[in-house]
């Protein structure tokens, strides 16, 4: 298969991969890419290290704190720690993170748990022809122009080796779909040519199921409500889109998962997959996504600061290119998602 010369990767890739049978498989120690010690690398505090839970999270599950306390690792990865018995509270081991603090107790980490992977990537999926990330929110899918920022494409190469291009541009190595640099969550990266082209025509002929995180503002009137509006780019708006009946037709169903009265956390299932799609289709109802600069609030409503728009593609479900089974890969949502649910009074049912 052809691959991006000007992208290879300087190593030799992982150490091994696995066929995938059914679902996808969750990141494990033997399929994680954490080997490379010249990464950089962001580790959890040393054994010594004790930590105070604060006040102002009194009544807050405990794995929402440690998701507060260490922003920058994965909940997947603190969760572990936990089953280990790696964390004490007040001098007790913890084996579980269900329950709620009082605010104040002392945390302590036995053990570091393993460092997080370069640029925070953190693979939830690798086999022969297909491997799936959870990218995090500020990292671009693919650079842009002769741009050379971090970005998961570049990244994937360094791990997987040579990686195929979409339509031999060769800033994409990998790159089935994309995700907004600010949103988080879920990404394919194809491994062969013939990967990239079955990908692709499973994306086009809207075989691929999404879904979507978003915390938006308002309350919506109805619990399950779908958009059905074409998207355009806006006039003179830069790199905006916008509703316009001459533009390319987008459908989006929603469902309320919890509300507060001024917010709400929604699950988006899009139909189809146009330029900020749901970023837009919710502007538009009067419920934009929290944090989001380009597609704000203007409804004179609460401000809410956020470290990002707070939209997370937390599953896709696919064919796998070489076996025909279905694979659903999940990734959780990061502890700043988590931490503002908290902060807006929008408790999910576990």
């Amino acid at each position: 298969s052809r691959s991006c010369p000007e992208t290879r990767g300087s190593g030799d890739g992982p150490g091994g991969s696995f066929r995938l049978e059914g679902k996808a498989r969750q990141t494990s120690s033997g399929h994680n890419l954490r080997e490379d010690a010249s990464a950089s690398t962001t580790p959890l505090p040393s054994p010594s290290d004790r930590l105070e839970s604060p006040r102002r999270l009194s009544g807050t599950r405990f794995d929402r704190v440690l998701a507060e306390l260490f922003p920058d690792q994965s909940g997947s990865r603190l969760q572990k720690l936990v089953r280990r018995g790696m964390v004490e509270v007040d001098g007790k081991k913890v084996l579980r993170s269900n329950f709620k603090v009082s605010g104040g107790e002392v945390i302590v980490l036995r053990a570091p748990v393993d460092p997080a992977p370069p640029e925070g990537l953190e693979w939830l999926h690798i086999d022969e022809t297909v491997a799936a990330v959870s990218k995090p929110a500020g990292l671009l899918t693919h650079r842009v122009g002769d741009r050379p920022d971090p970005a998961v494409a570049t990244l994937a190469v360094d791990h997987l080796g040579p990686l195929p291009c979409m339509d031999d541009d060769a800033r994409r190595p990998g790159v089935v779909h994309r995700l907004d640099r600010e949103t988080s969550g879920v990404l394919l990266i194809a491994r062969t040519e013939e990967a990239m082209e079955n990908l692709r025509e499973q994306f086009r002929t809207r075989q691929v199921r999404k879904r979507y995180l978003a915390l938006v503002h308002g309350d919506p009137e109805r619990d399950r409500f779908v958009v059905d509006e074409p998207l355009a780019r806006a006039p003179g708006k830069g790199d905006r889109e916008c509703v316009d009946p001459r533009g390319r037709a987008a459908r989006t169903e929603f469902e309320v998962l919890a509300r507060s009265g001024l917010h709400a956390l929604v699950e988006c299932r899009p139909e189809t997959g146009r330029r900020h799609q749901l970023r837009v289709h919710l502007h538009h109802v009067g419920h934009p996504v929290v944090g989001d600069s380009m597609y704000r609030n203007a409804s004179g409503g609460p401000r809410v600061r956020a470290p990002h728009h707070m939209l997370h593609a937390a599953s896709i479900g696919f064919r796998h290119p070489s076996t025909g089974a279905h694979v659903q890969v999940e990734a959780g949502t990061p502890g700043s998602f988590d931490a503002l649910i908290d902060q807006l009074g929008l408790a999910r049912s576990s």
